[in-house]
């Protein structure tokens, strides 16, 4: 099922498998198939580092 396309909860849930752990053991599908579900993934843009005042700026409060 998993080579075809049906994703791990759903073949957990139509095996009878108590945890998703044991149906990925059974899990056959060569590296290629892996690469081509992270091609599909979009990740957001990630954003700059926030910048700290320098420490020898005096705080406001003192």
């Amino acid at each position: 099922m998993l080579d075809a396309g049906v994703d791990l909860a759903t073949t957990q849930a139509l095996v009878g498998h108590a945890s998703p752990a044991t149906t990925a053991r059974y899990d056959r599908r060569p590296e290629r198939r892996r690469q081509e579900a992270t091609e599909k993934l979009t990740l957001p843009k990630a954003r700059p580092p926030r910048s700290s005042p320098p420490n020898d700026v005096p705080r406001a409060d003192g």
